[in-house]
């Protein structure tokens, strides 16, 4: 079921519906409505009190307006009206690997308030450092939190009159219940799972590692525990229900380690910017000289110089292409064999599996299901999203996809390839007139299925008329998949 996960005030406590179990039962939260007023034993709702939005639908009198089952801080569903609740504005969220999870991408809220010991704060005017760094707190003396991986001295006040940012040095990163995981957000919920449902592991356990998720196959053991038909399996305690909220286009989570390496470079780099752009003038000019002898000079002669200087600028496009074909195959081919796997999540190491991938070219995503071997269970999901500026390429997204349902990394020259140049046959390109209104305007699509010898193209859209190279526009897939390509050359 997927929830909407907002947060929201209750700012009128009688507009909440306390026995409307009609509604709860429609909208799958049979908990939210007590049996009567007198025998109903949840905490009574406050207001000021934030909750978190779940589902919401219309009053069965339209008079009514719309109700919210929402979630307290203490787990409990309620029924409330519209009227009695203010939505909040959306919190500013960052997004940090939690290694209590095991790596997995957290989302953390900025909060206003004094740190402690143990949290990670993020700077916003900090003199010792630079608006953005994330930093963890190591101990607070009079007000003045002191960080890692700076010396005492170099601590600050959480708020400081005059400062930018409102005054406020930092913000502390407060963990919510969010995680994301291969492209999704899901909510961790303190619950009994049921068949069916994916539950996140929160410590290393006999069968599981932290951060690993699954979706559940047994309830059936002699202690409460959930588990997979071979018998792995883990105790309440040690897992949270993961309740899906809506797909993310996934950034990359870095540690903290990783994010002061990056800072260190990208430091490193502005650094010697200044030096660089004073030497410009006197290079481009020993350049330009150096141009005119090499001009007459250079002649390739020896055979192989080509290939050696494509070997230099790296694979092309196709090459990259050809790559992730076979990545899956070897890939899918290990997922069906019964040899143990070394890397990767709990699935891929231990179970045998199949995929199904899913192809949405119109908003250029590929979805990799892995499934249990001879069921029907969805057992693990990879997306892979197509930048928006990027030319989509179904294998390559098939490749990413599978490698993030897999839990295995993402060779960096699948999301770093080159676009390409030139059209081919099977490409699916736009025009290149910006009028609406022109036969190849950038706003049409044209299938490439066929070439002449002058260079034009024949496609799919129109099978008697033909674009010519100047009326193209971007290439915007190649994939060459489609079932309408020809690749014969037209006379």
């Amino acid at each position: 079921m997927v929830i909407d996960g907002r947060k929201a005030e209750i700012v009128d406590k009688g507009n909440q519906y306390t026995t409307y179990r009609d509604f709860a039962q429609k909208y799958g939260y049979p908990e939210a409505a007590a049996e009567s007023d007198w025998n109903d034993k949840r905490t009574s709702l406050r207001n000021g009190v934030i909750v978190t939005l779940l589902v919401s639908g219309p009053h069965q009198r339209s008079c009514e307006g719309t109700l919210w089952i929402i979630e307290a801080a203490n787990g409990e569903r309620h029924i409330i009206g519209e009227k009695g609740l203010k939505i909040l504005a959306d919190e500013k969220i960052t997004v940090l690997a939690d290694e209590k999870l095991g790596g997995v991408q957290r989302e953390y809220r900025e909060i206003k308030r004094d740190a402690k010991v143990g949290e990670f704060v993020k700077m916003y005017d900090y003199i010792h450092g630079n608006a953005g760094d994330i930093l963890k707190v190591r101990k607070v003396e009079y007000g003045i939190a002191q960080f890692e991986g700076k010396r005492d001295g170099h601590g600050s006040r959480q708020y400081m009159e005059g400062r930018r940012n409102g005054g406020h040095v930092y913000l502390v990163l407060e963990p919510t219940d969010i995680v994301r995981i291969n492209g999704e957000r899901f909510r961790m919920v303190e619950r009994k799972a049921s068949v069916g449902e994916r539950v996140i592991v929160t410590e290393n356990r006999t069968y599981f590692r932290a951060g690993e998720s699954f979706v559940v196959e047994k309830t059936e053991f002699a202690r409460e525990a959930v588990g997979i038909l071979n018998g792995d399996n883990v105790l309440r305690k040690y897992y949270r229900v993961l309740e899906s909220l809506e797909a993310v286009t996934e950034p990359v989570a870095l540690t903290l380690s990783e994010l002061t390496r990056k800072f260190n470079e990208q430091f490193t780099q502005i650094n010697g910017l200044t030096e660089t752009v004073a030497n410009l003038a006197r290079r481009l000019a020993e350049a330009e000289t150096q141009l005119k002898v090499a001009r007459e000079d250079i002649v390739l002669i020896e055979e192989g110089v080509s290939e050696d200087l494509t070997m230099v600028s790296g694979p092309s496009r196709d090459e990259i292409v050809e790559r992730t074909k076979g990545d899956v195959a070897s890939l899918q081919a290990r997922m069906s064999s019964h040899a143990k796997n070394e890397e990767g999540n709990y699935m891929f190491r231990h179970r045998v599996t199949t995929v199904k991938f899913h192809v949405n070219r119109k908003k250029r995503v590929v979805t990799a299901l892995v499934y249990g071997h001879g069921n029907g269970t969805v057992l693990e999901k990879g997306i892979a999203k197509c930048a928006p500026d990027d030319c989509f390429n179904v294998h390559i997204g098939k490749a990413i996809a599978l490698r993030r349902a897999l839990g295995l990394e993402i060779p960096e020259e699948y999301v770093t390839a080159p676009q390409p140049t030139e059209p081919h046959v099977g490409d699916i390109v736009c025009g290149s007139s910006p009028n609406e209104q022109a036969p190849y305007s950038q706003d049409k699509r044209f299938t490439l299925i066929g070439r002449r010898t002058d260079g034009s193209f024949r496609y799919a859209e129109s099978r008697t008329d033909w674009i010519y190279i100047r009326q193209i526009g971007l290439i915007i897939d190649d994939s060459r998949d489609t079932d309408v390509i020809r690749s014969e050359v037209a006379a």
